[in-house]
């Protein structure tokens, strides 16, 4: 009876106080998973698509770029912003969404000016169980009046949704917030680009804020160009952040920041050739210090999109390192991640350019029907029919491509026609890679030697649209910007217009519970040892964190160590539960 009095008095003592680990223990934490942003994550993947569900969307998230989060439990936590059509009329709107492992959702929180129609938002989850939002500024369709809205960072309760704090960030003439990076303090860093008049120069920032919402700190890095900067990534010690952004000249630069005081530590110019060089890529920091970034040369003055140039390791203290040429070509929505191993994958598109059986071309959606004369299109003979700019050339494919640290390219997978590949790919402990084929219907998963280990199609035998139907197509598709990530026991989500798709991981808890309890059944296991172990089962399950999951899973496998040793457990039989355990 004492005994059971203690015990219920450290759970009370837990379920009061609980305990939280960093949240890079968390199975998906930020953007690129964690503050390196490697796009890295410590379970395996699912071997096929046979388990998958989906959970509806109330919008119409055809140009949301920010990616879902995952905690310790396995809810995902995803931004729900777009369209809708409600009362015969479309409705333009946002919520912030919960969803159970099981695909229910857990709560909704109902969000104004804080639509993600130009990667402009952000999620994070701190180990201290908030849930962080970063919104640009912009406007929202409120009451049948559009109104401005200011840029605000939010903090909300990850269990109920409750908001904790919100710290307003600037008025209407700050246009863009970079991706949050959240360190083991649950400290949040962002970069933001202040412009005054809609004007296309301004200044970048870097700023602090403590898990509080008080700012610690905002550091000035210089004028620069609109939405033009990735980042922030934290260095493996925590100690430097960087960034990379470009000035009003339209030249690259890397800044190192310290992120205890938010003074300079090194920039570093990077002059890919005069001005129109530069990289809306995303990078990332490998475990030796490199930060690997991608260079391309874009084509026109406003123009997202360019022909790729090179992959350029840069040391901790500013020195280039390495210089690959890619393969493949980038724009706004190219993207880098690290395997295990240290290989470097970067995604590239096909430049926009569309197939239409004879030639290929280009819809020219943003040059208002003016022809875009400046931009350099490769190659070839060109014609202007009005609409779009036909190339006498075959179809461009997009795709993914792999480089050693030392040698450089590997292997490129390419894509179908006309499909892209614009988003951060998510990579597994067994360095399987996840994409999603942006514009598109299909999720791939490559193996480390680039071979297609599945391909899941969300709307099998639909062409790829391209936007081609507006904002409001009829068949789902995965977005520009749906990054695919991994969560508890090795599911992958990834958004799209309509759902989030979730494919299973492979075998779970569950499936070992069942094992023990066959077991017992067949005489295998006594009913002590199969308590023992059931306990722990249900505790890993039950875990808050995905390290305390770990720990209690660790704890189950030494308890059938301990079985097989004392003769009680057949090496066949334990080994058949290890192999299952060591994949959750």
């Amino acid at each position: 009876m004492r005994r059971l009095m203690v015990l219920n008095i450290l759970l009370v003592l837990v379920l009061v106080n609980p305990v939280f680990v960093s949240a890079s223990d968390l199975p998906w934490a930020e953007y690129g998973r964690n503050a390196q942003n490697t796009g890295q994550n410590g379970y395996i993947g699912p071997a096929d698509t046979s388990r998958t569900w989906k959970a509806a969307l109330d919008y119409n998230n055809k140009d949301s770029f920010t990616s879902p989060v995952v905690d310790g439990s396995g809810s995902v936590y995803l931004l729900d912003s777009g369209w809708s059509y409600v009362n015969e009329q479309w409705v333009i709107g946002a919520s912030l969404k919960s969803i159970a492992r099981d695909g229910s959702v857990r709560w909704i929180k109902p969000l104004s000016g804080c639509r993600d129609d130009n990667g402009s938002t952000s999620l994070a989850l701190g180990s201290n169980g908030l849930l962080y939002l970063s919104c640009s500024a912009g406007y929202d369709y409120v009451d049948g009046v559009w109104m401005d809205i200011d840029a605000a960072l939010y903090a909300f309760e990850a269990g109920t949704g409750a908001l904790r704090w919100e710290l307003p960030l600037g008025r209407h003439y700050t246009q863009a917030i970079g991706n949050l990076t959240i360190d083991s303090g649950n400290n949040l860093y962002f970069v933001s680009a202040l412009y005054i008049d809609n004007n296309w120069q301004g200044n970048h920032y870097l700023t602090a804020v403590s898990e509080t919402g008080a700012v610690l700190w905002t550091s000035s890095l210089g004028a620069g160009r609109q939405w033009d900067f990735a980042g922030p990534a934290m260095s493996s010690d925590g100690k430097t952040v960087y960034i990379y952004r470009l000035t009003e000249y339209n030249e690259g630069i890397l800044n190192a920041v310290s992120a205890e005081t938010g003074e300079k530590v090194w920039e570093l110019p990077l002059e890919w050739g005069g001005t129109g060089w530069q990289t809306f890529t995303s990078f990332a920091v490998a475990n030796d210090g490199t930060i690997w970034l991608a260079s391309y040369v874009k084509y026109g003055d406003d123009s997202c999109y360019g022909r790729a140039e090179n992959l350029i390791g840069i040391s901790p203290n500013g020195h280039i390192r390495r210089k690959f040429p890619l393969h493949g070509d980038l724009d706004c929505g190219s993207h880098i991640s690290i395997g295990p191993s240290g290989t470097i994958y970067v995604t590239y598109d096909d430049v926009r350019s569309y197939w239409d059986g004879t030639r290929r071309y280009y819809w020219l959606e943003y040059n208002y029907g003016q022809p875009p004369w400046d931009w350099f299109v490769g190659p070839g003979w060109y014609s202007w029919d009005g609409g779009f700019i036909y190339i006498d050339g075959p179809p461009k494919k997009g795709g993914i491509a792999a480089y050693d640290t030392v040698k450089g390219f590997k292997w490129k997978f390419e894509l179908p026609d006309s499909f892209e590949a614009n988003a951060k790919p998510a990579i597994d402990a067994k360095e399987n890679i996840y994409f999603a084929a942006s514009f598109g219907e299909r999720l791939y998963s490559l193996n480390r030697d680039g071979k297609v280990n599945w391909v899941f199609d969300i709307a099998p035998g639909v062409e790829p649209t391209h936007g081609s139907c507006g904002w409001f197509c009829a068949e789902d598709e995965f977005t520009y910007g749906a990054a695919p990530v991994i969560g508890l026991g090795g599911s992958i989500h990834v958004m799209g217009s309509k759902y989030l798709y979730t494919i299973e991981g492979g075998p779970t808890i569950q499936t070992v519970t069942a094992m023990v309890e066959g077991f017992v059944s067949q005489g295998v296991l006594n009913t002590g040892d199969s308590n023992s172990l059931l306990s722990k089962l249900d505790q890993a399950e039950n875990a808050a964190t995905a390290q305390a999951r770990a720990n209690v899973l660790q704890a189950a496998i030494n308890q059938i160590n301990a079985l097989e040793r004392s003769g009680r457990l057949t090496s066949a039989k334990a080994e058949e539960m290890r192999s299952i355990l060591r994949q959750l």
